[in-house]
């Protein structure tokens, strides 16, 4: 389920942005910064509110990064 989701996530997405439900937000909310989309038609779930990866929360609290410079290799 989890990797259909993400598939269909992808699907949806924008190049060069990472795009996550709310579940990975509530998960990663301390560490990373996300900055809303709204809901997208997911097929076999429906409407999910999504978010976009801002970037990882520096001490301060500010992002470090933008969207479009955050890789999945970036996120260790």
């Amino acid at each position: 389920d989890t990797v259909n989701t993400a598939s269909r996530m992808e699907s949806q997405g924008i190049g060069g942005r990472i795009q996550v439900t709310e579940e990975v937000v509530k998960a990663l909310s301390d560490e990373f910064e996300f900055q809303e989309r709204g809901k997208v038609e997911v097929k076999g779930k429906g409407k999910l509110k999504t978010f976009w990866l801002v970037g990882k929360k520096s001490p301060g609290g500010d992002s470090q990064a933008n969207a479009a410079s955050v890789t999945p290799a970036g996120l260790g």
